[in-house]
This record gives structure tokens, C-alpha cells and sequence, in this order.
């Protein structure tokens, strides 16, 4: 059993872990380490600056509900809510077998920050290839 303090700290401590796998696609980085990571590569499953008609459509309405920019989370919340509407109504959906199947047998589902398709091997979705360029963080855009 922990106390009271000791929950505290561990707060803390996931708070900072979660800062932390977000600290390369944050203005904070730029403010701390952006000569070093000119032209670095670096990928997350959501740019918010993205030029995808969809994600930009979403952080437009994002910003005006919210008032601030939504980050992966938010987006991956929002992604599976989607999914999850669009798989139940394609069909009867009783059971999470059913859902499973649903899941399993379409093509792709297309998100905010990407599409999804479900395997035997877990989820499949692309990521973003981002780069520093000055004191912005900046998407490479995939090549057609």
C-alpha cells in the first residue's frame, strides 16, 4: 500500500514519462535542443500542422471548440470513437466476437491522423515523418 506522498511522486513520475514520449513533436524542443536537431528524423502517429484536408479540417474545429491544439491522444480518442460507430453500424454487432469480425473484415478505417487496419497481428497505421527546419517542426511529405 502506498501513501498518500508516495502516490504523489508516482503521479509525477507518469506524468513526466508521458511528457517524455512527447518531447520530440512539442515547441519545446525546439526551444531547448533546435540547432542541434536541424534536418533530424523523427515519426508520431499525429502532426496537428499536417496539410491533410481532414486533420487540419479536425484541429480547425479542435482549436475553436477547445482552444488549444489537440495532441495524439485526443486524436486517437476521437479515431476510436469513429471506428467504433462505423464498425457498429455496418452491421448486427451483439458480441465482441462480432465486433472483432466487423474489425477484422473491412479494408481500412480512415482516421484524423491516418488509416487503421486491423490484422491478425494487431492494428496497422501509418506514421508521420517529421522533421526540424528552423525553429519549426515540419512534416515530409510522403512521396506518391
Amino acid at each position: 500500500m502506498t501513501t498518500r506522498h508516495e502516490g504523489a511522486a508516482l503521479d509525477a513520475s507518469v506524468l513526466r514519462e508521458r511528457e517524455c514520449l512527447k518531447a520530440w513533436n512539442t515547441p519545446e524542443i525546439i526551444r531547448r535542443a533546435g540547432r542541434y536537431l536541424q534536418k533530424s528524423l523523427f515519426v508520431d502517429g499525429f502532426y496537428a500542422g499536417s496539410r491533410n484536408q481532414r486533420t487540419a479540417r479536425f484541429v480547425q474545429e479542435y482549436q475553436k471548440n477547445f482552444r488549444s491544439v489537440p495532441g495524439s491522444i485526443e486524436v486517437q480518442a476521437y479515431d476510436a470513437a469513429a471506428i467504433l460507430i462505423e464498425a457498429m453500424g455496418k452491421g448486427s454487432v451483439e458480441n465482441r466476437a462480432k465486433l472483432r469480425d466487423q474489425l477484422m473484415g473491412a479494408e481500412k478505417f480512415s482516421g484524423i491522423s491516418s488509416d487503421y487496419r486491423f490484422t491478425e497481428d494487431g492494428v496497422k497505421r501509418s506514421a508521420h515523418l517529421l522533421t526540424v527546419k528552423g525553429n519549426a517542426i515540419t512534416e515530409i511529405a510522403p512521396e506518391n
